[in-house]
C-alpha cells in the first residue's frame, strides 16, 4: 500500500503551484481556469511591485542568494562581491530577451528543450532531486537501521529510489557554476539567461512600487552600486545611481547598505523640474540637452526595430533548424519508451514536460528514470519507465498528484488502474516454463490484472497473456528471473483504457493466479 502525503508535502505543492514556467505549460495544455487566474496573479503584482516573484518565489534565486550569503563570511569572496563592476547594458538586457524568444519558439514547435534546460523552477528542482535524492536514501536506511533494533519500523520498506551516476554528475557540475556565479557575480543567470525573468521584466519596466533613491540625500558614495547582485544601479546626474526596475529583482542590498538611508521602496520619487535658462548666459543647446545615447535605457525607435527585427530573424533562423534536428534523434529500430500514466501518449507527453523530476522523487518503487536519447533531443532528462529498476505500483497515482504542467494529467488510483501504457509480450523461447520445462509462474503471481495468468498442462503451469487487460506496470517484466527477459512490455505511444482485469473460469481448465497478499507482493 501506499502511505499518503504529508501536510509538508501538500504545503510544497501549494508553492510549486504557482511557479511561472509550470503555469504557462499547464495553461497550454489544456483549458485551466486555476492556471489561467495564477498567472494573471503573477503578472498583476509584476505591474504592482516589479520582480516580486524573482525576490520570494523562484526555488533558483533563493538558492543563488542562500549561496552567496554563505560565501560572504569569505574574506576572499567578500572582496570580489564588493569590487567595482560595468553596469546593466543595453547589448546584455538583449540577450534574454532572445532567450525568451527562442523558448517560446520552439515550445510552439513542440521541443520543451530550451525551456527545461533554462527553466529555474525545473532546473532547481532536478538538479536538487539529483544530489539530495541518493543522500536522502542512504539516511532513511540507515534509520530503519537503527530502529529496527527497538522494533520500530516506521522507515522499513519500501523500495530504493535509485539515480543514475550521469544525473548526479551533470547536476553537480550545474549547481557548482550557479554556486560560482551567484558567489562572485550576483544573479548573472537571472538577468542572462532566464526566460522567466525576461517576461517579468517586460512588465516591471514601470511598476506602481520600486527601488527609490532620494537625490537629495544621496551622497553618491557608490556602495549600493559595487554591491548591487544584479547590476540594475546605473550612473546618473551628479553621482546618483538610476534604478532599471525591469532588472532589479528586489534583494534589498542596497535598502540595507545606504549609509544615509537614501534608498528606499515605494512611489518612485519624480524628479523637480529644472529652472528655466537665462537666455542671455545658455545657448538654445544647452538649455535643452538631448537624450543621453550612452543611457543603458535610452534608444532610439528606429534602432530599435532594426535591430528587433534582425534579433526575430536570427532567433528563427537557428529555432527551426534545431528543432529539425531534433525530431528524427531518437533511432526509428529503438523501441520507444514506456511513458508515465496521464501522459495520455509520448508526443503530448514530450511537448509539455520540463523534466522537473518532482514525479521522480515521490515514486516510492524507482521506475521513474531520467531519459537520455530515449525520446529523441527534444525529451532531454524527461522521465521515463525503466523496470530494471521497479515497476509501477498498482495502487499509485502520485506522479499524477504533482505534475506541475500538465504534462501527467491527474488521476485517480481507479482510473490509474484501467490506464493501459503498455503491453507485456511474453517470449516463449527465453521462458524456463517453455523452454526447460520447469515451474516459475513468478510473472503470473505479480500481475495485478492477471493479464498475465497460467494454464495447466501435464502438471506444469504455463503462462499465458491477456493482453485486452494489461496495463503495463511492469512488475512481470521487473521480476522474470531470465536474462534477457522472458516478458518485456512494449509502450502504447497513445495511452488506452484496458478492460476489467481478467478472469479465467473453473471449466476452461486454467488456474486462476491468486492476488499477491501485501507481505508478499510483488516478490
Amino acid at each position: 500500500l501506499v502511505a499518503p502525503r504529508s501536510a509538508v508535502a501538500r504545503a510544497g505543492d501549494v508553492v510549486f503551484a504557482v511557479q511561472a514556467t509550470p503555469v504557462v505549460l499547464r495553461l497550454l495544455a489544456g483549458t485551466s481556469i486555476a492556471a489561467a487566474l495564477t498567472l494573471l496573479l503573477l503578472l498583476g503584482l509584476t505591474l504592482v511591485m516589479g520582480r516580486l516573484y524573482c525576490a520570494v518565489l523562484c526555488p533558483l534565486g533563493l538558492l543563488q542568494d542562500a549561496l552567496r550569503g554563505v560565501a560572504r563570511s569569505l574574506r576572499f569572496c567578500r572582496r570580489r562581491q564588493d569590487r567595482p563592476r560595468p553596469p546593466f547594458s543595453r547589448r546584455r538586457a538583449r540577450i534574454p530577451l532572445l532567450v525568451l524568444a527562442a523558448c517560446v519558439l520552439l515550445t510552439v514547435l513542440g521541443s520543451p528543450l530550451l525551456v527545461a534546460l533554462l527553466d529555474p523552477y525545473s532546473l532547481c528542482t532536478r538538479t536538487l532531486g539529483a544530489l539530495l535524492g541518493p543522500g536522502g536514501t542512504l539516511a532513511r536506511r540507515g534509520a530503519a537501521s537503527l530502529l529496527e533494533r527497538v522494533d520500530v519500523y516506521v522507515f522499513s520498506g519500501g523500495e530504493a529510489v535509485t539515480w543514475p551516476l550521469w544525473l548526479v554528475v551533470v547536476s553537480a557540475g550545474l549547481l557548482f557554476l550557479a554556486a560560482v556565479a551567484s558567489v562572485f557575480d550576483g544573479r548573472v543567470f537571472c538577468t542572462t539567461f532566464c526566460p522567466v525573468g525576461a517576461l517579468l521584466a517586460q512588465f516591471a519596466r514601470r511598476p506602481l512600487l520600486a527601488i527609490r533613491i532620494d537625490a537629495d540625500a544621496c551622497t553618491g558614495c557608490g556602495l549600493c552600486v559595487r554591491r548591487c547582485r544584479v547590476h540594475c544601479l546605473v550612473p546618473g546626474v551628479d553621482r546618483v545611481p538610476e534604478v532599471l526596475p525591469g532588472a532589479c529583482v528586489l534583494c534589498g542590498d542596497c535598502i540595507d547598505l545606504c549609509p544615509v538611508q537614501a534608498v528606499g521602496y515605494g512611489r518612485p520619487v519624480t524628479p523637480s523640474p529644472l529652472p528655466a535658462p537665462d537666455p542671455g548666459t545658455a545657448s538654445e543647446t544647452e538649455a535643452a540637452p538631448g537624450p543621453d545615447l550612452g543611457s543603458p535605457s535610452v534608444l532610439s525607435a528606429p534602432d530599435s526595430g532594426r535591430r528587433a527585427i534582425l534579433a526575430g530573424a536570427a532567433v528563427l533562423a537557428a529555432a527551426v533548424p534545431a528543432r529539425l534536428w531534433a525530431i528524427p534523434s531518437r533511432r526509428p529500430d529503438a523501441d520507444p519508451p514506456v511513458s508515465p500514466p496521464g501522459a495520455g501518449g509520448q508526443d503530448r507527453f514530450v511537448n509539455i514536460c520540463t523534466a522537473c523530476h518532482r514525479c521522480l522523487g515521490v515514486c516510492p518503487t524507482g521506475v521513474l528514470q531520467p531519459a537520455l536519447l530515449e525520446y529523441g533531443w527534444q525529451g532531454l532528462f524527461q522521465p521515463r519507465l525503466s523496470f530494471e529498476h521497479g515497476y509501477c505500483e498498482y495502487d499509485c497515482s502520485r506522479c499524477s498528484e504533482v505534475c506541475p504542467t500538465g504534462a501527467l494529467e491527474r488521476l485517480s488510483v481507479a482510473a490509474k488502474h484501467r490506464t493501459q501504457i503498455g503491453i507485456a509480450s511474453l517470449y516463449q523461447d527465453r521462458c524456463i516454463v517453455y523452454s526447460r520445462g520447469e515451474d516459475c509462474g513468478a510473472c503470473a503471481e505479480v500481475c495485478p490484472t492477471h493479464a498475465v495468468y497460467t494454464v495447466e498442462r501435464d502438471g506444469i503451469l504455463y503462462p499465458v497473456m491477456a493482453p485486452a487487460s494489461c496495463i503495463g506496470c511492469g512488475a512481470c517484466q521487473h521480476v522474470c528471473p531470465q536474462h534477457p527477459k522472458a516478458i518485456i512490455v512494449k509502450a502504447c505511444p497513445i495511452h488506452h483504457r484496458a478492460v476489467e482485469p481478467y478472469h479465467p473460469g473453473p471449466t476452461q481448465g486454467i488456474e486462476r493466479p491468486q492476488q499477491p497478499s501485501d507481505e508478499g507482493f510483488p516478490f
